[in-house]
This record gives C-alpha cells, sequence and structure tokens, in this order.
C-alpha cells in the first residue's frame, strides 16, 4: 500500500495536497473524494489499481492538507472546475480520466460539461451532480447562507481523543471503523487543546446560490466523456431519480453494486467497485 504525498501549485496562490499511488505516467487516474471526506477515501481501491495506473487522490480545497479558501470565498462546486484545470495543466495532462465519488463527482461532472474536451473518461461513484435549486427557493437560500456566515464564520471545534471522532463520524456516515478512521485521521490537527478538524469550517456553511435543473441539464447535456455511474443499492439515490437527474448525458452506463454510499471504502463492496473500474477504464 506504498504512496506517496505531493504537493502541487496551482499558479494562483493555492496549493492541493494528494496521495499518488503508481508510477505510470501513460495511463493517470485523477481521484476526486466527497464532502468532509479527503484522499484517504481512496485508500481501499488505490492499491488494487495501481499495478495498471496512477491514481492521484486529491484533498479538494478545503479538505485534508489542501488550502483553505481566502476570506470571503466561496466552496461553490463549480469554482472547484477551475482547480480541476489548472490541475490538468500542471500535471501536463490534456485530456484525463477521472473517479469522482459524491461531491467530487458533482464537481467533476460540471467540470466534464464545461470542458468536454479535457475529459475522456468519467467514473462518478454514488454521484448524480449537485444539489439544485428552483427560482422560488433562491431568496431563502441567500438569506440562510448569509445568516449563517455571521454567526458561524471563525467557529473551530475541537475534541479530547481519536477514538470518539471515528465513533461519531462511524455513526454519521455508516462507515465501518476502519473506514472511518482512515477519513479522521487525515483530516485531523493535533493542538494544544487536543484535536480540531483540518477542514475548513466553511465548508459546513450553506450556500448562498445553486445551480438549477435545467441549468444542470445543460452541462450534462454538454458531456462528450464516456461515462460510468457506480450506485450502492443501499445508497442515497433510486433508479427514478437517477435516469431523470443523467438522462441529458450523451453516453451513460450505471452499474448497481451491494453498498452504501461509501461503497468504494468497504472491504466488503470494494472488489466490486475494482471490477467495474477496471472494466470502465480498459486497465
Amino acid at each position: 500500500m506504498t504512496f506517496q504525498e505531493q504537493h502541487f501549485d496551482l499558479g494562483n496562490g493555492r496549493h492541493l495536497a494528494a496521495k499518488v499511488w503508481g508510477a505510470r505516467s501513460d495511463k493517470r487516474l485523477l481521484c476526486f473524494h466527497g464532502w468532509l471526506d479527503n484522499a484517504a477515501s481512496f485508500d481501499w481501491i488505490a492499491p488494487k489499481l495501481m499495478d495498471q495506473a496512477q491514481l492521484i487522490a486529491v484533498d479538494m480545497v478545503g479538505h485534508g492538507f489542501s488550502d483553505h479558501l481566502s476570506l470571503g470565498a466561496n466552496y461553490y462546486v463549480w469554482e472547484a472546475s477551475e482547480d480541476i484545470y489548472r490541475l490538468l495543466d500542471v500535471l501536463g495532462i490534456d485530456q484525463a480520466n477521472i473517479i469522482g465519488h459524491s461531491l467530487g463527482g458533482a464537481v467533476s461532472s460540471i467540470f466534464a460539461g464545461t470542458f468536454p474536451e479535457r475529459v475522456q473518461k468519467l467514473a462518478l461513484i454514488e454521484a448524480i451532480g449537485p444539489y439544485a435549486m428552483t427560482d422560488e427557493q433562491s431568496p431563502s437560500l441567500l438569506a440562510r447562507a448569509i445568516s449563517g456566515r455571521v454567526r458561524r464564520e471563525s467557529q473551530r471545534t475541537c475534541y479530547q481523543d481519536v477514538d470518539s471522532i471515528v465513533r461519531a463520524k462511524q455513526i454519521a456516515n455508516g462507515l465501518s471503523e476502519s473506514a472511518a478512521r482512515a477519513i479522521v485521521e487525515r483530516n485531523l490537527e493535533r493542538v494544544k487543546d487536543g484535536y480540531c478538524w483540518r477542514s475548513d469550517p466553511r465548508l459546513k456553511q450553506s450556500s448562498a446560490w445553486r445551480v438549477t435543473e435545467a441549468q444542470l441539464r445543460s452541462f450534462f447535456g454538454a458531456i462528450t466523456a464516456e461515462t460510468l455511474l457506480i450506485l450502492g443499492e443501499e445508497g442515497m439515490f433510486n433508479e427514478e431519480i437517477v435516469s431523470l437527474r443523467m438522462s441529458p448525458i450523451q453516453s451513460l452506463s450505471k452499474c448497481w453494486i451491494p453498498g452504501h454510499h461509501h461503497l468504494h471504502m468497504e472491504p466488503e463492496t470494494a472488489p466490486a467497485v475494482v471490477a467495474a473500474l477496471k472494466s470502465f477504464f480498459e486497465l
């Protein structure tokens, strides 16, 4: 399970951290994790793929060891498209193969619709795009976001021991102990009074603005990459919602696998995810 810690300078004052598995430069898979997770969420599948490809599991901005956004900036999903664009330039990748889980999948699909020429294949794990809003929801969404920022801008919670945080993560996300611990340990910072999250507290704040379903369909309709959607049978989505949301994607195949929202992290379900990824990326 050998990997390297790397940091990438995006050239705009921002650095992204990553766990890099494998040495092949001719076959690279960029991996983007879910909300409040980090690069460690790919610890289960990366060792099984690293002989056939190099996996670059990124700590998305605000998570893990990557930089936080500057004061006043916002964690909008479409803003992350610039991070991916810059990262591809830094890596010298003209056309990327991408794996995205949950939030990472939402960000990756927006990027694939914005810059279709830069994505060759796109694998989405339990990800059907970002939350959308109706026109009528706009005022209340903005009000909730602004009031939330004023109240919570500087809050940072600290904890006394790691085990209690791991148990809380297990309960919140339905994870096994080993899966929860991997994410927690990468996301913690030792401080005088115990442990604090490395992730930016602002990630928990309500978004001030979201795309509409019509806008989202436009992004999805612009995706030209061959796309694989891997879904857990006990995950967050059902067939009706998936079909309605993902129908604009031109080349989409779906794979239902036993497991929950983090099915790529559990020893019982991760092998099936690995098999699907190997077949899709021809590894």
